[in-house]
């Protein structure tokens, strides 16, 4: 049976498993005006412009839901009215800007200035130690728990949900997007009947563009329960398969858990001072890259693995191996570098191609990451960001990208192996 213990892990595993480390703060505190310091939430994720503030509640339980009176669930909603309550005053502390800086997992000082404030999302996860006893049938199961409460939305998981959800929609933009979907369908009333968040979430697997035709043309849904058995009983051969297609897309998370390390550390010395690039390594810098590879969701970071792979592989065979990948409908490119180049000529280069890449493709932004071949003994990382930049020598950069880069070629992939086997 799990214990208190272990819903303290489950904290721990939120912080470090889907949203990084890098974005999360865990238990963090406020001062108000009567200079009594409070606990905001359980963890607070500050990412770009979204708020995620979550509660974890526990509560142990002896019954199976079958064997619950009205009197046993209603226990279990006042655990859940009382984590609703917390987050309304961490709401109140970032709208009266109490929360004025805060620590991240990975120990750097976040500023929470320029957060927006109605990009707030409230999750209150519900452990019940001692139901993962229960056979699942057997457990107590939430239905239709999400509310607009007072001009922002809060989501009410259970943790075997959560745990489900955020295996599922292992990203940050992944999820949000989901979210973003169930406080759509509920705002706009489009569910007729109250509904379990997994079955909600295997239609919008199974058949997203139900899920999109019911939001533009205002069509209600009826889903019925068991839709999440099904989804993995159905299509489990498509989940494995996609599964295994997502093995290179965790390079690329391991590139976000590395970047921390580049704070403090001069990687390049005097070498690129002629570009601007002095000094070491700042939080504000590393938090800017990781902000930007953490915010493509799971298939654009599959796509961006598979090339990291092939550079890998290439640059081990002729010394040096680059690629730029783009996303669809996107003034946004990723450049990746593999080579056996000392590290301060490949940083040099690495900003050569970058800038030369974002002239030639006329981007409004550009992260570059290099790193060595496969066959290096030890591995090392460097990362920079080109955002609005103007150079002088625009026209030759362009014309050296014509050679360096050749023709760009689009690329078209799906989540599972087959857009028509879904």
């Amino acid at each position: 049976m799990r214990t208190g213990y272990e819903t303290e892990d489950l904290v721990e595993s939120i912080c470090n498993k889907m949203f990084f480390s890098d974005f999360t703060v865990r238990n963090p505190s406020f001062t108000k005006p009567d200079r009594k310091r409070r606990e905001a939430a359980d963890i607070l994720v500050l990412f770009g412009s979204v708020i995620l503030a979550i509660q974890v509640k526990s509560k142990r339980e002896i019954k199976k839901a079958s064997e619950k009176d009205e009197h046993d669930f209603s226990r279990i909603i006042k655990v859940v009215e009382d984590g609703i309550r917390q987050l309304g005053t961490t709401k109140r502390a970032i709208d009266n800007g109490w929360l004025d800086q805060v620590r991240s997992g990975k120990g750097m000082e976040i500023s929470t200035e320029g957060l927006e404030k109605d990009k707030f999302i409230g999750i209150v996860i519900l452990d019940l130690i001692g139901e993962e006893l229960f056979e699942e049938g057997e457990r107590s199961r939430l239905y239709g728990l999400y509310l607009g409460h007072k001009g922002y939305p809060i989501h009410v998981l259970t943790r075997d949900d959560f745990d489900s959800l955020s295996t599922e929609l292992d990203t940050l933009p992944d999820f949000i997007r989901f979210l973003g979907v169930v406080k759509s369908l509920h705002e706009a009333k489009l569910l007729v009947f109250p509904i379990q968040c997994l079955d909600l979430l295997a239609i919008y697997k199974m058949n997203p563009e139900l899920i999109s035709k019911a939001m533009i043309d205002n069509v209600h849904l009826s889903i019925g329960d068991d839709i999440w058995r099904e989804y993995h009983q159905k299509f489990n051969h498509s989940i494995m398969a996609r599964n295994e297609l997502n093995k290179n897309s965790y390079l690329i998370d391991e590139i976000i858990d590395f970047l921390h390390s580049s704070v403090g550390f001069y990687p390049v010395g005097e070498a690129l001072s002629s570009h601007g690039l002095k000094g070491e390594g700042t939080v504000e810098g590393y938090l800017k890259v990781a902000k930007e590879l953490a915010g493509l969701t799971r298939l654009e970071r599959r796509r961006l693995g598979d090339k990291l792979v092939d550079c890998l592989q290439r640059g081990e065979k002729t010394g040096l191996s680059y690629s730029v990948v783009r996303n669809e409908d996107s003034s946004n490119c990723v450049l990746i570098l593999c080579s056996k180049l000392e590290r301060i000529e490949r940083a040099q280069f690495l900003y050569k191609l970058c800038g030369a890449a974002y002239c030639y493709l006329g981007l409004s932004k550009i992260v570059g990451i290099s790193t060595e071949t496969s066959g290096a003994p030890l591995r090392s990382y460097d990362a920079m960001v080109l955002e609005e930049v103007e150079f002088s020598n625009a026209k030759e950069l362009s014309e050296q990208a014509r050679k360096l880069f050749g023709v760009e070629r689009r690329l078209h992939d799906w989540e599972y192996t087959d857009p028509d086997s879904h």
